[in-house]
């Protein structure tokens, strides 16, 4: 899933779903939500990057841990509607 920030820069959420729950992560930044279905996920996930831009700092705060960029690499496209978007699910 991909999303953008308050620079208009585009958002990586790499997805890794556990026992029928899914995480999302986002790349650039370290935050993450879950939820029990893809789009309930994704509408968390909008919320918490709405609410999280407006907070001081927003930009200042690091990106996820390595180990969410290799498995990003490794993920496949399971949805992919427009330029800013891509869902992709950590095999």
């Amino acid at each position: 899933m991909m999303e953008t920030d308050s620079l208009n820069r585009t958002l990586r959420v790499l997805v890794i779903e556990t026992d029928g729950y899914f995480d999302a992560q986002c790349l650039e930044y370290n935050i993450g939500v879950s939820a029990s279905s893809i789009e309930e996920l994704k509408r968390r996930f909008e919320d918490v990057v709405y609410l999280e831009q407006s907070e001081p700092g927003f930009l200042q705060l690091e990106a996820a841990p390595e180990h969410f960029h290799d498995l990003w690499n490794q993920a496949r496209v399971i949805e992919s509607s427009s330029a800013d978007r891509e869902l992709r699910l950590a095999a």
